[in-house]
This record gives structure tokens, sequence and C-alpha cells, in this order.
């Protein structure tokens, strides 16, 4: 059984459980409800694990739960020019008069901060893809 947090609304830093099947079910799991409704009713994974295998099972491995962003400024970069030159220019023209674009990652909440100039580097490199 596999068992990961879901994060909630990344801002507030808000987690559920869930869970999923790593085998093909069996009927006994087939009978149980889905992995994520019995943890969030409070059963551990040690407790559906019980369920499951009765006569007992043995642990391999526990690993623990960490958080981790991958996020970097050069994956920012990448996925602004998979917008395109003219959607680029939209949003260069828009925040121009500020002198920055502000890219806020959806999963972390880290803000990332483009100087006019560095947009305008994007523009120029998503133009010449084209």
């Amino acid at each position: 059984m596999a068992v990961h947090h879901e994060v909630l609304g990344a801002a507030r830093r808000l987690c559920r459980e869930r869970g999923g099947w790593t085998f093909q079910p069996n009927e006994v799991v087939r009978a149980l409800p889905h992995p994520t409704t019995l943890l969030r009713a409070g059963h551990s994974p040690d407790d559906v694990l019980d369920r499951i295998f009765a006569e007992g099972w043995t642990e391999q491995a526990r690993v623990p739960v960490r958080f981790h962003c991958p996020c970097s400024s050069e994956r920012l970069e990448r996925a602004l020019l998979l917008l395109g030159a003219d959607e680029l220019h939209a949003i260069l023209e828009k925040d121009r008069a500020k002198g920055q674009t502000e890219v806020t990652c959806e999963f972390c909440t880290r803000k990332y901060y483009l100087s006019t100039a560095q947009m305008e580097e994007l523009l120029a490199t998503a133009r010449s893809r084209n």
C-alpha cells in the first residue's frame, strides 16, 4: 500500500492523506473502501494492512515523508518559454510599468521575480524558436 500526503492550497499548507494500491487488488481488497477513504477516516496504513492480511504481514521498508518542491529559476524560464512569444509579449507589456514580472510556484508558493530585461530576453528566445 502506498500512502502520501496531498497538499490542498499550498499557500495555507493544508495536507490530507491519500493512498492507493501498489498491487493488483484481490477479493479482500476490492471489498474494502478506497485507501484514501480509510486513511481519512482515521485508519493507519498498518490498520489497513491488518485488514487485508489477517494472517499477518512483514514490513519491508518505511520511508519518511518530506516536503520538496523541485522549482527553480531555470524551470520557471523553461515553463514561460512554453507559453510562446505572443503570450510572453502580453505579459511583458502588462508588467512593463512595474519593472518586473512576478510568478508564483503553485506547489510551494515560492515567488520569482523577473526584471523587464529578463522578460525581454525570454521573449527574444521564444521568437527565435518560431
